[in-house]
Order: C-alpha cells, then sequence, then structure tokens
C-alpha cells in the first residue's frame, strides 16, 4: 500500500505513528503499529454510550433545580452538588479517552462514586429545604437509573 500525503492537518498520526501537530502528515495505512486490541480501545467514543446522555441530561437538570439555592451556598452546597453532577459524565468521557482498559474502568468508578454522592446530596439538600421534594424525587430516579447503567457498563467492561 502506498502512504498518502493528508496535507496540513492540526493533530495527526506523523509518519513515525506519533501524533502531533504537524504539517504534512502521512497515512501508512497499517495500523501505526499497534494492536487490534489498542486500535478498538482507541476507538471508545462516549456520545455512543446510553449512560453518558443520561448522564448529561442529569447535569441540566440539577442545574436548573439549584438555581434558587440561596446566595449562602454558592461556594458550599450548591458548589458541591454541581460539582458531583458534573463529575458523572465528565468522568465518563475521560474514561473513554483512556486506551487501557484498567484506567476506563477507574473512570467509571470515579463516575459511579460521584452519582452516588450526587444522590446524596440531592438528599440532603431537600432536607435542608432547598430543593422542592417533587424534583428531588425526579432527579433521584434519573441519578438511580444512571448509577445502575454505570454499574452495569463497569461489570460488562470488567469480564
Amino acid at each position: 500500500m502506498t502512504p498518502v500525503k493528508r496535507g496540513l492537518e492540526l493533530g495527526a498520526w506523523d509518519r513515525r505513528g506519533a501524533w502531533g501537530l504537524g504539517l504534512g502528515t502521512w497515512d501508512l495505512g497499517l495500523g501505526l503499529g499497534m494492536s487490534h486490541a489498542d486500535q478498538c480501545r482507541m476507538s471508545r467514543d462516549h456520545r455512543k454510550l446510553d449512560v453518558f446522555h443520561l448522564a448529561d441530561a442529569l447535569v441540566l437538570q440539577v442545574y436548573r433545580a439549584t438555581a434558587g439555592f440561596p446566595a449562602e451556598e454558592r461556594y458550599g452546597l450548591l458548589a458541591q452538588i454541581r460539582r458531583a453532577a458534573v463529575s458523572v459524565p465528565t468522568n465518563i468521557v475521560e474514561g473513554c479517552a483512556r486506551a487501557g482498559e484498567g484506567d476506563y474502568l477507574r473512570f467509571l468508578d470515579i463516575s459511579f462514586a460521584s452519582c452516588r454522592e450526587l444522590l446524596y446530596l440531592i438528599d440532603l439538600s431537600t432536607r435542608l429545604g432547598f430543593l422542592d421534594r417533587t424534583v428531588s424525587l425526579d432527579l433521584t430516579k434519573i441519578g438511580d437509573y444512571a448509577a445502575g447503567k454505570l454499574s452495569a457498563l463497569r461489570r460488562s467492561v470488567g469480564t
């Protein structure tokens, strides 16, 4: 197979098989010296995971639900609940970007733990009177479902 010059690209494999910013990168069509398993691991796409979309929707709902928190909670519970919510899909994305299965599982574990943390913070916020009970139940249903999907994904990858 003849190498194909691809021209100016912002981030591509160079002719040595290394990722970089370069002028005139080369596509050798040889898998760049990686095994098939390595190529498959590198091709994880978080956008194809239902649990990612669920976690992403949960973040949006948490931000909307917490918009009415008291100003004095800006750097306290408000920041913590939002940080936990954002951590769930963010760790899914980061795990998918990792080449090794061990790293992928570790980030799925972190995502799961953040989801459980979020569920506690939702409950606490409700007991403190910052969240309406109906909103809290809706968020909890989504969060429990996301935690279950993450647990199932972790089990399926770990086997």
